[in-house]
C-alpha cells in the first residue's frame, strides 16, 4: 500500500530514513507497529513524532476497514494479518471495604491450626508443613 520512504518524504521526515532502515524498520507495515519507546530510541523530534502519529492511525483505521477475507497486498502482508489488535482495558478493582467482616478459615486451615497447636518437636516450620500435609 504505502512505501516506508515515501511515507517519511510526504512527512518531511526523510531525514529519519537512515534511523528506521538501521534499526531493522524494513517496511512500512514494520513502522505501523511502532512505539513511542520506538521513537524515542530512533531519536525522532516531539512534532515529527505526532505526524508520524497521526499517519500511523490512518493507517490503522484504513487496515481494520478491510473485511477479514478480503486479500489485500500490504508489503507482503495481508491486511488482516497486519492490523493491530484491540488492546485490553483496565478493570479498575474497588478497594475492599475495611469493615467488612472477616471470611471464615477453611476447613485445611482449621485442621493445620489444630495440628500445629501439637508442636511437632524438633521440626522447622517447613518440615512440619510437610508432615500436616501427609496428614
Amino acid at each position: 500500500m504505502a512505501d516506508r520512504a515515501a511515507v517519511l518524504q510526504e512527512l518531511d521526515m526523510a531525514q529519519y530514513l537512515p534511523s528506521f532502515i538501521h534499526n531493522g524498520f524494513d517496511s512500512w507495515a514494520d513502522v505501523l507497529d511502532i512505539t513511542e519507546n520506538d521513537l524515542d530510541v530512533l531519536g525522532v523530534k516531539l512534532g515529527h513524532r505526532r505526524r508520524l502519529q497521526q499517519r500511523v492511525a490512518r493507517e490503522r483505521v484504513l487496515l481494520s476497514q478491510t473485511q477479514p477475507g478480503q486479500s489485500c497486498q500490504f508489503d507482503g502482508l495481508l491486511a488482516h494479518e497486519a492490523a493491530p489488535r484491540k488492546k485490553r482495558k483496565y478493570r479498575w478493582h474497588p478497594k475492599p471495604d475495611p469493615n467488612a467482616p472477616k471470611k471464615p478459615l477453611t476447613a485445611y486451615a482449621q485442621f493445620a491450626n489444630e495440628k500445629r497447636e501439637l508442636r511437632h518437636h524438633g521440626l522447622s516450620f517447613a518440615d512440619m508443613a510437610i508432615e500436616i500435609g501427609k496428614l
